[in-house]
């Protein structure tokens, strides 16, 4: 396994991949042997099926491990941006949700993973997951990085959205409000050039629907 690492690193490509084989086949870290695999396949053979293959492999001999699971979730993405059909689509965002889910006591901590959860639990519709999810984690942002808040705001504005349609107007409100929050366990603070004009639009349609106009037009304002 280590002689893999390094015969790679000297750019010696084909030995370290035989070499990583063997280790994988020898029990000695497997998962970690098969992830080495699965990303030497996304970025030295843009093979997204392959790397998909080998990083499924990881995650089947450690489901726990955030690391391969974030990899394969992120291979399964761009596999989902170059689907065929919607379902196709949703079964590969769908994978990506579950292998990530499998990981997520070891990556809840990570912003880099618990963005990828939430992005998949948005994109497949389920929004009130993804604000459950990120309502419970703590993570650490590198600085300038707003990621994550913005999966937050994006998850609370869809879910006002639909309590507005449905006419309950006042848990709309409480929606958009919520949408405007920087929580603490999600580590960001208001950007400068942060965007909120889409955020108060519906606050408003919200106000007017409760008729308080005046409140309306000022947040329109």
């Amino acid at each position: 396994l280590y002689l893999g690492h390094l015969l790679f690193s000297l750019g010696r490509y084909s030995e370290a991949r035989t070499l990583w084989k063997r280790a994988a086949e020898l029990g000695a870290e497997p998962g970690v042997a098969y992830r080495a695999l699965g990303m030497a396949a996304r970025t030295l053979d843009s093979d997204l099926n392959g790397a998909r293959d080998w990083l499924q492999k990881a995650t089947q001999a450690d489901p726990g491990d955030a690391i391969a699971a974030r990899d394969l979730a992120k291979v399964l993405f761009d596999l989902a941006e170059k689907a065929s059909s919607d379902s196709q689509r949703r079964t590969l965002l769908t994978q990506a949700q579950d292998c990530l889910k499998s990981a997520f006591e070891q990556g809840k901590g990570r912003s880099d993973f618990v963005a990828l959860l939430a992005r998949a639990e948005s994109r497949l519709g389920d929004y009130a997951e993804a604000a459950r999810m990120l309502d419970k984690v703590r993570v650490t942002v590198w600085e300038g990085s707003h990621e994550v808040h913005d999966l937050y705001a994006e998850a609370h504005l869809a879910l006002g959205k639909a309590q507005l349609k449905e006419g309950n107007a006042a848990a709309a409100l409480a929606e958009f409000d919520r949408a405007l929050e920087y929580p603490a366990n999600l580590a960001t603070g208001k950007l400068e050039n942060a965007r909120e004009a889409h955020i108060q639009y519906q606050r408003g349609m919200a106000l007017s629907a409760m008729g308080r106009k005046r409140e309306a037009i000022a947040t329109w304002k």
